[in-house]
Parts: structure tokens; C-alpha cells; sequence
């Protein structure tokens, strides 16, 4: 960040937003692949939530720049999805617990 600041000439309070977004959404999505396991699961969940996160954005760029969309997504677009893909990885437990509770009361 520093760096960046520098090359550029000056700092904004809004320069490092997109970086704890990353980092946020790339726990969530490795807590939700590997919880409720030793530090090494929950590490190497992180890292493989962070490359699981990139690989949707690739996707949702990849569409986006197809010949055939109608719609070009715009960075206020990428933003949504990006809140989108937070709020799903924030749900996701308690989906996955609710099914397994369902699960248990058909047995």
C-alpha cells in the first residue's frame, strides 16, 4: 500500500477497501470448505477460499467479456457481485447446518 501511495502521489482512505474485502471473502469461503479443523486445515482453507474467490471473479470477468452479453459489467457491477459472493459465504454454514439438522430429524 505504501508503495502504491508513493507511486502515485498520494494516499485516499478508500486505496486498501478492496484488499480487506479479498482477504475477508477468502476466510469465509476457507471456513466454510474446512471448519471446525486443526490451524494447517484452516490455513490451507484460506488459501485455497482466496484461489476459489479469484476463479469466480475470473468467471464473472470471463462472461462479461463475451461477444454475446448484451450488458458489459462495469466496476459498480464487479462490486455487487463481489458482496454477493461475501454474503454467500456468510450464509453458507448455516445452510449446510439447517440441511444436516433436516437430515437427522428424517432418520
Amino acid at each position: 500500500g505504501a508503495i502504491l501511495a508513493q507511486y502515485q502521489g498520494y494516499a485516499d482512505i478508500n486505496m486498501g477497501v478492496g484488499s480487506i474485502v479479498i482477504g475477508l471473502a477468502a476466510i469465509m469461503i476457507g471456513e466454510v470448505l474446512f471448519s471446525k479443523r486443526s490451524y494447517v486445515h484452516r490455513l490451507v482453507g484460506v488459501v485455497i477460499g482466496s484461489i476459489v474467490y479469484r476463479i469466480i471473479i475470473a468467471f464473472v470477468l470471463r462472461i462479461s467479456l463475451s461477444a454475446n452479453l448484451i450488458i458489459k459489467i462495469t466496476a459498480d457491477d464487479m462490486k455487487l457481485i463481489t458482496a454477493i459472493i461475501v454474503v454467500i459465504a456468510l450464509v453458507a454454514p448455516n445452510l449446510k447446518d439447517a440441511a444436516a439438522k433436516s437430515a437427522v430429524k428424517e432418520d
